[in-house]
């Protein structure tokens, strides 16, 4: 670069050279050359010299020939100085030449060069072009059999969602029918049940018939005989002459109806005693059939839909099969008011000894057989006790059994719940692994208010009032709670348009909801209201969602980083997700489960992939959802 910049500065002082000897030294030659030609071409006459005769120069003579001196003299110094310029011009020119041929040649050798270059270049061209046109083939060699490879791929998913979809659909109709069966047999049993309560409630009630005939039998009996006592009495009384011996034997007859009256007393309060170990027994047996239907209820319940039994119909039967008998205290009454009416009429009764005889002889057959009853009744209490001892004895060793068996909530456990694919959350959820939003906002209407991170795990879920699917996913996380105690905190944030609304909520705690499974909600963690819904806005962009339902929840780790997300619904509990496994290994510092990437983002890439080559059928998703 250097040398053709000094290349063309020498060109340039070349160029400049010449022009100023062809302006000035031309003409200047071509002026002397003319008057060269001129002084030539006249030529000089032959005259012969003229004499030159002496005189006295005067003073004009003088001046003129000092003048014609020093014309002479300048002519010869021009004379001389043109030479000099003509040399100097001739050395100009020379040089010039020189130069001008040396640049002609370093340009023509420059020319060579330039020309040599673009020839490599040419050829350096055209083998790139080679180059590129090879690679340009290859990868449209490539490009046909990766259309290809995608064809038979869309071909291959095409037959495994149909081939999925019928077995999906096998399954369905087979899981139909055994729900079909499964409800059948259950209104078998339960129509069975229902007869055997029935017939014990028909047994019941006519035992309690007999019992109560059998007693009025009784009264009757006792009745009759003391009024015939009373009677005896009064003739007695009437027949005999000494009033001190009447008003004792009147004495020990008031004693003897007190003995009476207690030993009355006593037998009613063995019948009531009796009736209330039947009503015990009979209770227990109606408890233990109902216990029996709810048990084997409750499992269809949850995965069928089955209805339970209500809990209400065992207190409903014992108290329509077995009435209350009127209390002791009422029947001494009417027995006192009784004594009086016989104490007034008793004076005017008059009776043989003979018939007192046979009266007598009548109460100890009735007090043989008041006895032998008193005892059954007294044996069949005890075993009523007994039994009832025996099932206490069951239900306190199998209270103390979980407690010494108590697992370790940090176990692994023996299998983990499959999610349904509607319901799984991808490795690649947008919310994983992104900081959790701020829960300054929230209002808190229940416990002390969460702060995230500081080494805590937090767990939080989404509800409302107003959606009674999200109850169930309220328990759900309430059951976790109770697992995994302060191993973590927990966190119900509710979306209701209104704070009272929310508030509301806190009133259905500790109520049972048989329609969808929940015996007594509970919450043992805090609440709070998402005015203006801005938590939930905040996860919901952080998941890339356009909507982000009721009972999703989150795993926040202690670094304040959403580590999990899970969403749940009517139908679909905790119970059958992944989140309780996901909160154990991240206390325990395991590694957390991993379903892989989301395989319906694959195929829609897939499908833009055969788009973009436009020879691939799109192969629809059947409609199966995924």
């Amino acid at each position: 670069m250097d040398n053709t910049a000094a290349m063309y500065a020498v060109g340039a002082a070349v160029v400049g050279g010449a022009a100023t000897y062809f302006m000035f030294g031309s003409s200047n030659e071509k002026q002397s050359k003319k008057s060269e030609k001129t002084s030539n071409d006249v030529k000089p006459k032959s005259t012969p010299p003229a004499k030159v005769v002496q005189v006295d120069a005067g003073p004009n003579e003088k001046r003129r020939a000092r003048k014609a001196m020093q014309r002479e003299r300048r002519q010869a110094e021009e004379a001389a100085a043109e030479a000099a310029r003509k040399a100097a011009a001739e050395k100009e020119r020379i040089r010039i030449a020189r130069l001008d041929k040396e640049m002609r040649e370093a340009a023509a050798k420059r020319h060579a060069a330039q020309q040599a270059e673009a020839a490599q270049r040419k050829k350096e061209r055209l083998e790139q072009m080679k180059a590129e046109e090879k690679e340009r083939a290859e990868r449209k060699a490539a490009r046909v059999a990766a259309e290809e490879k995608a064809k038979k791929e869309a071909k291959e998913r095409a037959a495994a969602r149909a081939k999925l979809a019928e077995e999906q659909k096998a399954a369905d109709t087979e899981s139909a029918k055994r729900r079909a069966e499964k409800k059948k047999k259950q209104a078998e049993e339960h129509a069975r049940r229902k007869r055997e309560r029935e017939e014990a409630e028909r047994r019941v009630r006519e035992a309690e018939e007999a019992r109560k005939a059998k007693i009025a039998e009784e009264e009757a009996e006792a009745a009759a005989i003391r009024k015939a006592e009373r009677d005896l009495e009064a003739m007695k009384r009437s027949k005999s002459a000494n009033w001190e011996q009447a008003a004792e034997a009147a004495g020990k007859a008031r004693d003897q109806k007190r003995k009476e009256k207690a030993e009355r007393q006593q037998r009613r309060i063995e019948k009531n005693s009796a009736r209330a170990a039947e009503k015990l027994k009979v209770e227990i047996e109606i408890a233990t059939a109902v216990a029996e239907e709810k048990t084997s209820a409750a499992v269809p319940a949850l995965t069928d839909g089955g209805d339970a039994a209500p809990a209400s119909s065992a207190k409903f039967t014992i108290e329509r099969a077995i009435p209350d008998e009127p209390e002791p205290e009422e029947e001494a009454e009417e027995d006192d008011s009784l004594v009086e009416r016989v104490k007034s009429a008793g004076d005017y009764l008059r009776e043989s000894e003979s018939e007192l005889h046979a009266m007598q002889i009548k109460i100890k057959n009735i007090k043989s057989r008041t006895d032998k009853i008193s005892g059954h009744v007294l044996n069949l209490s005890t075993g009523v006790k007994d039994a009832d001892k025996q099932n206490k004895g069951k239900s306190k060793a199998e209270k103390k059994k979980p407690e010494a068996t108590k697992p370790d909530p940090l176990a692994a456990p023996a299998s983990v719940p499959t999610p349904s694919e509607a319901y799984t959350t991808y490795a690649d959820d947008a919310a994983l692994g992104k900081p959790a939003p701020s829960l300054d906002t929230l209002e808190y209407i229940k416990g002390d208010p969460i702060k995230l991170g500081n080494g805590k795990v937090t767990l939080i879920q989404i509800f409302a009032k107003f959606a009674k699917g999200d109850y169930t996913t309220v328990q759900g996380v309430s059951d976790i709670a109770a697992k995994f105690g302060d191993r973590a905190q927990y966190l119900g944030i509710s979306i209701d348009p209104a704070k009272e609304e929310a508030e509301s909520f806190i009133k259905k705690i500790g109520t049972s909801m048989p329609e969808i499974y929940i015996d007594n909600l509970t919450v043992p963690y805090p609440l709070a209201w998402d005015q203006g819904k801005t938590v939930k806005e905040a996860f919901r962009k952080l998941s890339g969602l356009m909507a982000l339902g009721q009972s999703a929840t989150f795993l926040v780790d202690g670094n304040s980083v959403i580590v999990w997300r899970e969403q749940f619904g009517q139908g679909y509990p905790p119970a059958k997700g992944q989140l309780e496994e996901q909160l154990r290994r991240l206390l325990k510092g395991e590694t957390l489960l991993n379903n892989g990437p989301n395989p319906k983002q694959a195929d829609e890439e897939d499908e833009e992939e055969e788009m973009d080559v436009g020879d691939v059928d799109s192969d629809d998703d059947l409609g199966l959802g995924f």
